[in-house]
């Protein structure tokens, strides 16, 4: 969706260069040890393209790498992916190509669990993009492996750890408040670095990042001016599916300035089987040169506010909305069920 007046398809192929580090799986115990169990080399091959479209999307940088880790506390499924859609909201709504310092994001409508954004350093920063990318790789290995515990996804450029997103119950011990931990973890490849994870983790415990910003959210949409209206028909979907297509979604929306118009568009979202159109209701060959107008950010909002919709309706189905922006239709999005074999990617 990068270029969006294109015409011609184009399959994006959402896979990221990992190094042959071996992966460890973290289990952090009530005494707070870290112990390895299996060990699994990821490659590329591992993270199937996830998006097709109608236009070019932007690549990923191929400094980028991503080791994950999980163990520990189990999370509320629904809580976990309900902050993910939160997180992805709040990163695309920013600026893509910039920096981010160490942020802790709590949402409020579902308080279970907290996700934290560390830098390798306590006054560090980390790239936002790359943020973007690791997301959305934890949040599809999660669903994939329906596994929701303690995690963290170390992110690496170039094989060296540069930060990390973890995933932990509210109020839990932050073990990557000061940043030390990144660069033990994208090291732990044996059992002699295992144990020395768990001496790191006894001197940081008390810990806390000076460079801190701790993000609370009453809902994933908060913007006055903003409303959805939703018509909830056809087929049945399954709860993940609407998911992984907020989140690819707002992955794919994040290095959009959020004042960009969009134009009518379609695109198909590989990981749900789901079709998403976009249809701007003005002539989008008109100049528009005052808002409101179809932008990217009432796209990424109404992606965002379409799970907690149909958790609140306890109905996952094919959805129709309309975009009102101080109460002017501004857009319209459709959810359709498409399968892989017929969707035309």
């Amino acid at each position: 969706m990068k270029n969006l007046c294109g015409n011609t398809l184009f399959l994006i192929s959402f896979s990221v260069y990992l190094t042959s580090t071996l992966v460890a799986s973290l289990s952090i115990t009530p005494s707070q040890n870290i112990d390895q169990a299996n060990t699994k080399i990821l490659n590329a091959t591992d993270l199937d393209g996830s998006v097709s479209n109608l236009t070019i999307l932007g690549a990923i940088d191929p400094a980028f790498g991503f080791l994950p880790f999980f163990g520990g506390d189990m999370l509320a499924p629904v809580s976990c992916l309900m902050n993910s859609v939160n997180v992805a909201l709040e990163l695309a709504l920013e600026d893509f190509e910039g920096l981010m310092p160490s942020t802790v994001y709590r949402l409020d409508s579902n308080p279970q669990v907290e996700i934290s954004v560390v830098p390798d350093h306590p006054q560090g920063f980390i790239p936002r993009k790359y943020v973007v990318w690791g997301l959305n790789i934890g949040v599809d290995l999660m669903i994939n492996n329906n596994n929701f515990q303690t995690a963290i996804f170390i992110i690496l450029y170039r094989g060296r750890g540069i930060g990390a997103i973890h995933y932990r119950v509210a109020g839990a011990p932050d073990y990557m408040s000061a940043g030390t931990l990144i660069t033990t973890l994208s090291a732990a490849q044996n059992s002699e670095n295992i144990s020395l994870l768990n001496k790191t983790i006894a001197l940081i415990e008390t810990a806390s990042a000076d460079n801190r910003t701790d993000i609370d959210t009453t809902s994933v949409t908060n913007d006055p001016r903003f409303r959805v209206a939703f018509t909830l028909t056809g087929s049945i979907l399954i709860i993940y599916d609407i998911f992984y297509a907020a989140i690819d979604m707002l992955r794919e929306l994040a290095d959009y300035k959020r004042t960009v118009r969009l134009v009518n568009d379609s695109t198909f979202i590989r990981s749900a089987g789901i079709a998403i159109t976009t249809t701007d209701p003005n002539d989008p060959s008109r100049t528009v040169r005052n808002p409101p107008y179809f932008q990217a950010e009432w796209l990424m909002r109404a992606m965002a506010e379409t799970p907690a919709y149909m958790l609140g309706q306890r109905s996952f189905r094919e959805v129709d909305m309309n975009l009102f922006v101080d109460d002017i239709k501004v857009g319209m999005v459709s959810l359709r069920k498409r399968p892989l074999a017929s969707a035309m990617f």
